[in-house]
């Protein structure tokens, strides 16, 4: 892969922007070997880090320059995300006015598959959106329960191995 130059703006060209920006990193992750799961998240640490790297890479600018196909069917670089958001309030109270978190509702999916964890004073709140040409709802569920085995599993054993034969 070609290394991409650092883009930064200037703060003077920032001014005048609002709006709600995230960047998709995408993060290419190999389970080849049969890790333990301590090991997969070493090897997610290490992807992770890499990929910080390139984190003020636009995503079209990448997708340019390692000259991938679009298509209106899919996403050109990234077909899973996974998202962890931070710890969000529940409510937020200001005088005269009360907040409380509503999620929209999301009719498109973007992605194969998006996976977000949000966590609550409660515990964490899983969306799991797909795409319905791919994907029907009981197999999501599958792949839900499957996930929720994989985390009571590995809190008990970290070193436990995630390919089971």
């Amino acid at each position: 892969m070609p290394i991409l130059p650092d883009v930064r703006l200037p703060e003077q060209d920032l001014q005048h922007l609002t709006g709600f920006f995230v960047n998709t990193i995408p993060v290419r992750l190999k389970m080849s070997g049969d890790p333990t799961f301590r090991q997969f998240l070493k090897d997610v640490r290490a992807a992770m880090t890499k990929a910080l790297d390139y984190q003020d890479v636009p995503i079209d600018r990448l997708i340019r320059t390692l000259k991938l196909e679009r298509s209106s069917n899919r996403s050109p670089l990234v077909q899973v995300m996974f998202s962890l958001q931070e710890r969000l309030k529940e409510s937020l109270k200001l005088p005269g006015l009360t907040m409380n978190m509503v999620l929209p509702p999301r009719h498109i999916s973007i992605f194969n598959l998006t996976m977000e964890l949000i966590p609550l004073a409660t515990g964490m709140l899983g969306l799991l959106e797909y795409n319905t040409d791919l994907f029907n709802s009981e197999t999501v569920s599958r792949i839900t329960a499957h996930y929720v085995n994989l985390l009571q599993r590995v809190v008990k054993n970290p070193d436990s191995r995630l390919c089971l034969r």
